[in-house]
């Protein structure tokens, strides 16, 4: 499912320059280090979400969206804005959306009272803003950062000032910070999976596969070092079923385009990730499985339309879908009640709402999400 704005795109989908190689690794954050650092990503994530406000229409995407929000708002305190974030973020619904947010930048004088608290948020923020595509808009975002880091050099802590390269582009000079921060701060795919060998497995690598497609509708979430290792772990595990198959499908050119540069140009981008789409289950996936995965696929689907599309067509489509389909072995009483009364909602040619279509998705979604 690829929903992109064309004029979106053409100012947001450029390619991340490739992370160049950093020197050895310096003493990670801790304590206080730690939580200004978390708090910059927090923050970063949050800016993201509200210029592509899609990202958090995913199921699986919007309970870090909350987690952001009450990191952000802990620090900056709370406000009208704030307050309109939370009601978004609880449904995920982009008519909810907060409108022209312009952020916050930490103040000289906070650089001046806790130079190590500024110095650990900026970093934080740059770990995942170097790798955003590059355009008219993020550069002088970026450069905003980097003229914090470089103003402030002597706050770096010992090992990380060296690593903003002296010359080349913005994000070239940043990218072997970026590059450091996240081997000393590990990154971890998110939304987080769970893997296992059962039916119910494969409705959340269903669940997986449809999110994946998802992020694939927001590139700025798309280009998330975290975002980039589960679309990884996911082409994996749904290459695995592939090959186990011999069905021929083969992930490793998407596995590729998440280790390297995004295309710059909109179509080859389209082109690219419009493959995602070709991945799902093959007739020669044992019925069980082929059922299972599907189910959980077009549940979280379904909810995303309702949340961020709401295209009654693919409402309709999704849902008379999911009826045909029996449920899979080994299937929750949880997981069966939620995804009847999924069914049971009235579509919106017959008076229904997306409001209940959502929220009746999001309980499905995240019954399978949970399932043991």
């Amino acid at each position: 499912m690829i929903m992109l704005n064309r004029v979106i795109l053409a100012l947001v989908i450029l390619a991340p320059l490739p992370i160049a190689a950093a020197p050895a690794s310096p003493s990670p954050p801790a304590g206080a280090a730690l939580r200004a650092y978390g708090g910059g990503e927090s923050y970063e994530r949050l800016f993201q979400d509200n210029v592509m406000p899609a990202t958090c229409a995913i199921v699986l995407e919007r309970a870090r969206c909350t987690d952001d929000l009450n990191v952000v708002e802990a620090t900056a305190g709370s406000t009208e804005e704030y307050a309109t974030m939370g009601k978004w973020f609880a449904t995920g619904d982009v008519a909810l959306r907060l409108q022209n947010w312009d952020g916050t930048y930490i103040p000289e004088s906070t650089w001046k009272s806790d130079p190590v608290y500024a110095w650990w948020y900026t970093a934080g923020i740059v770990s995942i803003a170097a790798s955003l595509p590059q355009n008219e808009a993020t550069i002088p975002y970026l450069a905003h950062y980097l003229g914090d880091l470089t103003d402030h050099a002597a706050s770096a802590p010992e090992g990380y000032g060296a690593a903003i390269a002296s010359n080349g582009s913005t994000f070239e000079r940043l990218k072997p910070l970026q590059s450091m921060l996240n081997s000393v701060v590990p990154v971890t795919a998110y939304p987080v999976m769970r893997s296992g060998d059962s039916p119910g497995s494969d409705a959340r690598l269903g669940l997986y596969y449809a999110t994946l497609e998802e992020l694939a509708d927001s590139p700025l979430a798309l280009s998330r070092p975290e975002s980039r290792a589960f679309a990884i772990a996911t082409l994996n595990a749904v290459g695995k079923i592939h090959q186990s198959t011999s069905d021929g499908v083969s992930v490793e050119k998407l596995i590729t385009a998440f280790e390297s540069e995004i295309p710059s140009d909109p179509s080859a981008y389209h082109t690219l990730f419009g493959q995602l789409a070709m991945l799902g289950p093959r007739p020669g996936w044992p019925v069980r499985r082929r059922e299972a995965f599907f189910i959980g696929a077009v549940t979280a689907q379904v909810a995303y339309n309702a949340a961020a599309t709401k295209d009654r067509l693919s409402d309709d489509t999704f849902r008379g879908a999911l009826a045909k389909f029996a449920a899979y072995s080994g299937m929750s009483d949880a997981v069966r009640s939620d995804v009847l009364a999924l069914l049971q909602v009235p579509g919106i040619a017959k008076g229904g709402k997306w409001e209940d279509i959502n929220a009746a998705a999001t309980r499905a979604t995240l019954a399978i999400a949970t399932e043991p």
